[in-house]
């Protein structure tokens, strides 16, 4: 894999649902490969109503279960949210080192998010 967002997304080819580009903030916890715990922001980089794809820095394993926490959008009357997810993809990035993840959430996520337009 070398780390583009093209080869990104041909590694997570057959999904059930349909996923959004989109950058959402949130925060992951978790234990890594090693036993210590963390607590990382990141920004996903594609979600649905079952699960989200995102880099983290830590080394993490399929199987393992992390906590997700989502901030509010800017300017959007809504309250942070947690929910857990477990690891059900995990490839190291070549060219950061960083592992681009994709998680399965315990429940579906069941905000709407539709992408603004300028015009």
């Amino acid at each position: 894999m070398s780390g583009t967002s093209q080869d990104s997304s041909r590694a997570f080819h057959g999904r059930k649902q349909k996923r959004i580009d989109v950058g959402l903030t949130l925060t992951v916890r978790g234990t890594d490969k090693h036993g210590v715990p963390f607590a990382d922001s990141v920004h996903t980089t594609n979600i649905s109503r079952t699960g989200a794809s995102f880099h983290l820095r830590r080394e993490v394993t399929v199987g393992m279960n992390l906590e997700l926490e989502f901030a509010p959008r800017p300017g959007r009357a809504e309250e942070e949210f947690t929910m857990s997810a477990r690891i059900v993809r995990a490839e190291r990035d070549t060219f950061d080192g960083s592992f681009h993840l994709g998680v399965q959430f315990s429940r579906r996520f069941l905000r709407v998010y539709v992408p603004e337009s300028g015009s």
